[in-house]
């Protein structure tokens, strides 16, 4: 008898593809798995809908790195991040080694820690300081109260505060590829610090003209009589520093020379006074301005935008303070999807190719996605809607702990452009399973803002954050995206990919 050896070829062949499309666990839809040993895996796209929706707010806390510098951003517009903060005394009542007449001004010094920076960072970047505007009231917001304790947590971000005059006769011009070298200098030596001289008529004022009686007796008394610095940068520097206030290496240095009070040999001493920030006793903001009116994306924001184009063609996410989108998955698309096995179901987007100069520097940020309805943002639900165990996103102690599988890291493509992907397949079972009701998603680029874990639940029982610390530096990240759309010609349009698996 004759062996047909490929008719036997094919046949072996047919018996691997099928051991490789059957599934043999999952989590997820269990009771839909069929009796029969294996099943057909398939894929289809869904189309979605993405609009640009407006603005977000961020207050980073004192203890967070602020920002300081400037942009011009071809895409996304201009930036101006100031920082805002108030100094606090050594000690309350506090005095210098010696009498007025016998205290000698040598120079004063601003010292900020440096954290790392966005934007070209290459290039130089000259700083100014200057003095708060006694006038103004550097106060807590108290519209901004912490939703557990009921205590104030942040600064009023969006007043910019006049300067009383400039600290700095001129711009002092800092190299961020440098700061990471050795600096020596007096009792202050250290890396990763920006030192910028101010005028010697503050200085004096600070050695000679206050004291224990009046501006020295407290922190209270003292912020009285320096409302507070504000530090900015010359436009056209397009880069942001990040910078640590309350850090060791932030501070005010007064450097002078004094005669000890009792000494009759003419000895005179050298020495150095820091003036730092408290965390409990200092204000402080980061003033951080968004002027997109020339840029392109101006065209896509309220109140230019379209209100009745449901989508947008492209989608400009740009880091708080920053731009948000609204994303809406075809709602007959998934309704008229039979009962299947849901392996994975993706929403998949891809970063618009960006011709500037500056693309190199003005890198994507981390996304992140949530489920939306009429008054609030939530955790995207997942197979059984009123459980968050069963949810995409899966958090540990009120925090993110699977980030990288949920999808919002950006990763390169072969043109180096930025790709998204976001497993929602959970949330995809629940609605053709269990038709669960679909919701709008929100997409943007978080900071460390709480949200719901629970459509139903209050912030102050159940919320949570993507991580313990800021996700993205505040100001720092903006990617444009292709939007979502029907025409199934645009390879990179945002979409919902599904693998799913049929009964055989």
């Amino acid at each position: 008898m004759r062996i047909n050896y490929l008719a036997a070829f094919l046949g072996s062949l047919i018996i691997l593809f099928a051991a490789c499309t059957k599934i043999s666990s999952t989590d997820i839809g269990t009771g839909l798995i069929p009796s029969a040993d294996s099943v057909i895996t398939r894929d289809t796209v869904i189309t979605v809908y993405a609009k640009n929706t407006g603005d977000s707010i961020i207050r980073p806390a004192i203890n967070q790195n602020h920002v300081v510098g400037n942009l011009e951003d071809p895409l996304f517009g201009m930036t101006d991040a100031r920082i805002n903060f108030q100094l606090s005394l050594p000690y309350s009542n506090f005095y210098f080694e010696s009498t007025k007449q016998n205290l000698f001004f040598d120079s004063i010094v601003l010292v900020l820690s440096y954290n790392g920076g966005w934007g070209d960072t290459t290039s130089p970047i000259k700083l100014h300081v200057n003095e708060l505007d006694n006038s103004q009231v550097f106060l807590p917001d108290t519209s901004v109260i912490n939703a557990y304790t009921g205590t104030i947590v942040r600064y009023n971000n969006t007043d910019a505060f006049a300067a009383n005059s400039s600290l700095t006769d001129v711009p002092t011009t800092v190299y961020p590829n440098s700061l990471g070298d050795s600096v020596y200098v007096f009792k202050d030596s250290g890396i990763n610090m920006i030192r910028i001289r101010l005028n010697d008529e503050f200085g004096r004022r600070l050695l000679l003209n206050y004291d224990s009686s009046n501006a020295y007796k407290n922190d209270s008394t003292f912020h009285n009589a320096l409302k507070g610095l504000q530090v900015y940068a010359d436009p056209g520097n397009n880069a942001l520093l990040r910078i640590g206030l309350t850090d060791p290496n932030t501070k005010l240095a007064l450097f002078y020379r004094y005669h000890p009070i009792d000494s009759a040999s003419g000895v005179v001493n050298s020495t150095v006074r820091y003036f730092t920030v408290n965390s409990l006793t200092s204000a402080h903001s980061n003033f951080i301005s968004r002027n997109r009116d020339n840029a392109p994306i101006s065209a896509y924001l309220p109140p230019n935008g379209n209100p009745d184009n449901k989508n947008d063609d492209l989608i400009f996410i740009q880091a708080g303070p920053g731009t948000y989108a609204t994303i809406i998955i075809d709602s007959l698309g998934l309704s008229n999807m039979p009962n299947y096995i849901i392996h994975r179901a993706e929403l998949l987007m891809e970063q618009a190719e960006d011709p500037s100069p500056l693309e190199q520097y003005l890198t994507p940020p981390n996304l992140f996605l949530l489920a939306k309805d009429d008054t609030s943002k939530f955790v995207i639900p997942g197979f059984d809607s009123s459980n968050i165990a069963t949810s995409d996103a899966i958090f540990s102690s009120s925090y993110l702990s699977n980030y990288y599988d949920f999808g919002g890291i950006p990763k390169k493509n072969t043109t180096n452009n930025s790709l998204y992907s976001f497993n929602i397949s959970r949330y995809v079972q629940g609605v053709i399973t269990k038709q669960n009701k679909q919701h709008p998603f929100v997409l943007y680029a978080p900071y460390n803002e709480p949200f719901k874990l629970y459509q139903s639940a209050s912030y102050s029982s159940a919320h949570g954050y993507v991580t313990s610390s800021p996700t993205n530096p505040a100001g720092s990240g903006r990617v444009r995206l292709y939007g979502g759309d029907g025409d199934i010609s645009n390879s990179h349009r945002m979409r919902l990919h599904i693998i799913y698996s049929i009964p055989h």
